[in-house]
């Protein structure tokens, strides 16, 4: 028995190995893309010199022309490929018979400023919203070029003053350059280079997750003892079988299962935390309970970040296939686990029960309708409350995390001390979503690795203070109702 731990153990160090050499890869190749330019193509430029009467060399001078940067694989020598997002910002527009692992010439990754989807945000006299927009596109995607085009007002007609475009470029080299990045000289081009063995790094380090799949079914399934110490070989075996079968179309399927089993591990540990009775201080439960809960969706964040180090997903050519799936599953079987602990309490409950059912189905719904870029699912209020955040912070917490997720760890934790039925299913619903949510942040590949990780740390940390401060509301509402 010592020899099988001892052999598992070493399977999960080879693992840790193979996912910190690929992150180190990725990490290095972020640190030394700092430099960002914004031109705009020849057309553009003499659109603009005809609306606005201005000589063509006044536009010009503020943004340098296109021509020059743009090319097609095999084209001018030395010239870079612009490598363009497409309009939904979830890929790269299609080049026939290109291939960004085996292509040799320079690469960059750009922002190409549609119209009117794009362009169409500015004003008359203020650009604000398209200098959000670009900055977001360096900063949380990695793009370094950026191709601009004549901006437009809500009306269609053409912004001609210089004065805006002079405004919303200074105000963006002054927003990237407090973080360390260089604008209006010249471009990174890509500098991603994986180790020639990237392909079996990667299978490597799918070995963590793969265990952690088989402890966590041994959790849900019970089966006799004499079948689960079979489980973790015959997944080995089974795992090595399918990667000489599928060869590299077994990673989608990896990297879909690292999700699930990571969220999933989090929402089984959410509705057995129901079952224990915690003695010590409400304030000291939830720093360790927070704590435990940021580390390991960071840790499933960064294992994520690892399998999809390769050109082709940093890049933006290859994204991560089923995130509906991989943001519905662990909700799912959160919400089960916590119905199936809680299904005495809640039928006591009532009505109230009910109404907690209600609610976490109804969170549910706007999680799936909300995720992704659908136009619409945002009002202005919220538009202007994410804007006020991006001007103050880092980086921006995702909303769902900052307002609903986070505030929940708190509420969720006096509920049990409480034993709130309710409170505890709508509350364990929302700390399932917190894992969900960070471990999904990691896996838009496109984001820089600090960018993601600060995200996380700052929902956990803003969130953390509206939850308390509810905790501490209900705990006295429960006082003044027991006396």
């Amino acid at each position: 028995m010592k020899k099988l731990v001892s052999f598992y153990i070493l399977l999960l160090a080879v693992s840790l190995f193979c996912a910190a050499m690929l992150l180190g890869c990725r990490v290095s190749a972020e640190h030394r893309s700092r430099e960002v330019l914004a031109v705009m193509p020849d057309d553009g430029l003499a659109v603009l010199a005809e609306a606005s009467g201005l000589p063509a060399e006044v536009w010009r001078e503020l943004l340098p022309p296109a021509e020059g940067y743009l090319t097609q694989p095999g084209g001018s020598a030395g010239l870079p490929l612009a490598l363009i997002e497409n309009r939904e910002r979830t890929g790269i527009l299609p080049l026939e018979a290109f291939d960004p692992e085996a292509y040799g010439g320079p690469m960059v990754k750009t922002l190409y400023l549609y119209q009117p989807e794009y362009s169409g945000r500015a004003t008359q006299t203020d650009a604000r919203a398209v200098e959000d927009l670009l900055f977001r596109a360096v900063t949380d995607r990695g793009l370094r070029l950026l191709i601009l085009t004549p901006l437009e007002d809500a009306g269609g007609r053409l912004v001609t003053d210089p004065a805006v475009y002079r405004e919303m470029l200074e105000g963006l080299g002054a927003r990237l350059e407090a973080r360390g990045y260089t604008f209006g000289e010249r471009f990174s081009c890509v500098d991603y280079h994986t180790p020639v063995s990237a392909d079996a790094l990667r299978l490597w380090a799918g070995v963590l997750p793969l265990l952690l799949g088989c402890w966590l079914l041994l959790r849900l399934v019970p089966v006799p003892d004499q079948w689960g110490r079979w489980l973790c070989p015959a997944a080995l075996l089974l795992y090595a079988l399918a990667a000489k079968l599928l060869d590299t179309r077994i990673f989608p399927l990896l990297q879909l299962g690292t999700v699930l089993v990571f969220s999933g591990s989090a929402a089984w540990s959410v509705a057995e935390y129901v079952k224990r009775s915690d003695k010590k201080p409400l304030w000291q439960t939830v720093l360790v309970f927070a704590a435990a809960l940021t580390g390991w969706s960071l840790l499933g964040g960064l294992w994520i970040s690892a399998l999809m180090s390769t050109r082709a997903c940093l890049l933006g050519f290859a994204v991560f296939f089923g995130v509906k799936v991989s943001l519905l599953l662990p909700m799912v079987l959160g919400c089960l686990l916590l119905l199936r602990d809680l299904r005495k309490p809640l039928s006591r409950a009532g009505w109230k029960g009910w109404l907690g059912l209600a609610a976490v189905c109804a969170a549910l719904l706007v999680l799936t309708a909300r995720s992704g870029d659908a136009p619409g699912g945002i009002s202005s209020l919220e538009t202007a409350f994410r804007g006020w955040l991006e001007h103050r912070l880092y980086v921006r917490p995702r909303t769902k995390e900052l307002l609903f997720a986070v505030p929940c760890v708190p509420v969720f934790l006096w509920a049990c001390r409480r034993n709130r039925a309710p409170l505890q299913l709508l509350c364990g619903a929302g700390v399932c979503l917190e894992c969900v949510s960070v471990i999904n942040t990691f896996c838009h590949a496109v984001a820089p690795l600090r960018v993601s990780a600060a995200r996380a740390l700052l929902g956990m940390g803003l969130g953390l203070v509206p939850g308390v401060l509810a905790a501490l509301v209900l705990e006295g509402l429960y006082r003044l109702h027991t006396r």
